[in-house]
């Protein structure tokens, strides 16, 4: 409202109500005033009445002719009458009698037609106090007088004569005192409200403009906030007042948003959080409160929001209206949600990293790997499956969560092409991992989605496990929101694949190790049997030509003991000649590196 239609309005109120008062001062001081006049003629026309009856009961005692007794009356009255000015302006006393159909005036009249006056008839509308007087009443009475004009007047019957006597005055000259001192009150009234109206602009004016600059600014800041406020009634939960920021966030016009109440639009999980929090508001137990909560968008969609909500009341009495603020937090809290995912997997990664560094075997690392991922990473079921290479199906070797025979029964085989494969089959297809970040919408995932969905499935990935570049099983992992899987999160499931690959890999080259080290074993103890027991002469000795090893034929054959000759040179137990001869030949060999001669 503009400070123009603030002092017009401020005018119309000032001047309504200077007039009301001014009417109603006046009405009081007319109505009194007119009381007393009444009462001043009724006293007046009792008294004239009176005395007439008194006159007129004197003559009739000193005539005996009833026309001389009428005579000398009415000229006695007459002779009284013309000493008679009257009161006020207008103001007389008239006597009449009836004669036949008319009203006949006895006396001069002071207006009018003066010395002689005219009858009037008696079924006439003018002289109605003098027709009420010779009807027998008494009273008083505001009516037409003989003239016509309006009078108040008296009227009383005078018995004896049979006379009717009316003192009567203009009802104009009652009222212009009146009449003048409310147009001088309002004059009056009027100049007071001018000049009271030129003071009012003239203080009220720099507070006006100080008001309407901090309505402004308040306006602006309400509209222009980088918040969402809203002023809501605390009964209902109606919205009363909101900016636009506010029908930015939730997704609804002004308008929808005044028909709608906040608990309409909170969703349906955080509603008694709300609800709970509001009665502890207008309990009085709590000043303000502040929450994060969603709103369901117009479009569907779910928007967080960090709400701050306050009372607009006086501390001892209930709170009529609240304010609520709110700002949108969605991508604080889709980040925050991306954290706690990341730093999930990030766990599960970090803890089936140490299981492979303390687990010994392959079947234990799979059953941890499987238990961590459920325990730390919040995922609904993990499982990882190898592939028989001869059925080509894939086997669940561990799992974990919520199972119920679920791996089993969803009967898996590699080799049944991609159309109607599960993700974990895809794996041994495409040898990477396969999302399906929907099942409900997954056409590939129709066989297996109602046994899903009743888990509470709503999304899946398969990893490859990969043994010398060749996919040997997989670890399949499901979420209970869809759209779990996403690039980030899933770069750091392959490499989770990755490691338990490895792990694989590792242990399957310590069992062909092992394998190995006991065929070596059982070769060595195999090929020690038979140099022991062969009657042949074998022999090893060092590059100087000394005995390292020689097997019991050596005994039968030379007769000394193996303790004597070993540790010895072979030309020790020779002839000279044959000695030198060998030992040249010997060192030849070694020069050769012939293995054996």
């Amino acid at each position: 409202m503009t400070e123009r239609i603030r002092i017009l309005l401020l005018i119309v109120i000032m001047t309504l109500s200077s007039f009301m008062i001014e009417g109603i001062t006046v009405a009081v001081l007319y109505d009194t005033a007119l009381k007393e006049q009444t009462d001043r003629l009724v006293a007046t026309v009792q008294s004239q009445a009176r005395l007439i009856e008194a006159v007129a009961g004197i003559e009739k005692s000193h005539h005996h002719s009833p026309k001389e007794y009428y005579e000398d009356l009415l000229k006695k009255i007459a002779d009284a009458h013309s000493r008679y000015k009257g009161f006020g302006e207008t103001g007389e006393i008239t006597l009449a009698e009836r004669q036949g159909d008319n009203i006949v005036f006895l006396l001069s009249h002071r207006h009018y037609d003066l010395g002689n006056p005219e009858p009037v008839p008696f079924d006439s509308y003018l002289a109605e106090p003098m027709r009420l007087a010779l009807s027998g009443k008494s009273g008083t009475v505001i009516g037409p007088d003989y003239r016509g004009k309006t009078v108040l007047a008296a009227y009383e019957p005078v018995s004896g004569p049979n006379w009717g006597i009316v003192a009567k005055m203009d009802l104009t000259e009652v009222q212009e005192p009146f009449v003048n001192a409310g147009f001088m009150s309002l004059i009056i009234t009027l100049f007071i409200m001018v000049l009271g109206t030129g003071l009012f602009i003239r203080i009220t004016r720099p507070m006006i403009r100080h008001h309407e600059q901090f309505e402004a600014i308040f306006r602006a800041m309400f509209e222009q906030a980088a918040v969402g406020i809203a002023q809501i009634q605390t009964e209902t939960s109606r919205f009363i007042r909101i900016n636009q920021k506010y029908c930015e966030i939730v997704g609804y016009s002004r308008e929808e948003m005044e028909q709608l109440d906040f608990k309409t639009i909170t969703h349906p999980d955080d509603l008694q959080e709300d609800s709970d929090n509001m009665e502890l508001l207008k309990a009085g137990k709590i000043s303000d409160f502040t929450m994060e909560k969603r709103y369901c968008r117009k479009d569907g969609s779910v928007v967080w929001v960090s709400l701050t909500v306050s009372p607009m009341w006086n501390p001892c009495d209930p709170p009529d209206f609240h304010i609520a603020v709110i700002q949108d937090i969605t991508g604080r809290r889709t980040l925050d949600e991306r954290i706690r995912k990341l730093n999930r997997i990030y766990a599960v990664l970090s803890n089936i990293n140490q299981a492979i560094v303390r687990v010994r075997d392959m079947e234990t690392l799979f059953i941890d790997a499987c238990r961590i991922a459920v325990k730390d990473g919040g995922f609904l079921m993990a499982w990882i499956g190898l592939l028989d290479p001869e059925t080509k199906q894939v086997i669940p070797a561990a799992q974990a969560g919520v199972a119920d025979g679920y791996p089993e029964k969803s009967d898996i085989v590699a080799d049944r092409g991609t159309q109607g494969c599960s993700p974990a089959a895809l794996v041994f297809h495409e040898g990477q991992h396969v999302i399906c970040n929907d099942i409900a919408g997954y056409p590939r995932m129709i066989q297996w989605r109602e046994d899903a969905l009743r888990l509470g499935f709503r999304s899946s990935a398969a990893f490859p496990l990969k043994v010398s570049g060749t996919v040997r099983g997989t670890i399949s992992l499901y979420a209970s929101e869809p759209g779990f899987f996403v690039a980030e999160e899933v770069k750091l499931l392959d490499e989770l694949a990755l490691d338990i690959s490895f792990a694989m890999a590792f242990f399957e080259e310590e069992t062909a190790r092992h394998n190995a080290q006991k065929a070596l074993l059982k070769s060595q103890m195999l090929y020690h049997d038979l140099v022991e027991t062969s009657q042949d002469l074998i022999w090893q000795c060092d590059a100087q030509g000394r005995y390292s090893y020689l097997n019991p034929a050596w005994e039968s054959t030379f007769g000394y003991r193996l303790e004597e000759m070993l540790g010895k040179k072979f030309t020790d137990f020779q002839e000279p000649e044959d000695a030198v001869r060998d030992m040249t030949e010997f060192k030849k060999l070694m020069k050769s590196g012939v293995k054996r001669l």
